[in-house]
């Protein structure tokens, strides 16, 4: 399974919200017994983002630099 967007919108940020609702999804995507789960990030992440995800379980695979227009 791959999560290519995950969020919050502005108004629900710091409020404790965001790592509930991943792990909530998580719960929900773990019980499909997929062999694995991929969750991209990039640079219009919360700053706590990474943080957040790492906490969840998830180890950063690869880097990339994506020239601009080529998102």
């Amino acid at each position: 399974i791959e999560i290519t967007h995950f969020g919050l919108i502005p108004d629900m940020l710091g409020r404790g919200i965001g790592p509930r609702f991943l792990h909530r999804a998580l719960e929900i995507l773990w019980d499909m017994q997929p062999k694995r789960i991929w969750l991209h990030t990039d640079t219009k992440d919360h700053p706590k983002a990474l943080e957040t995800y790492q906490r969840a379980g998830f180890k950063i695979f690869d880097i990339r630099q994506v020239p601009s227009g080529q998102i």
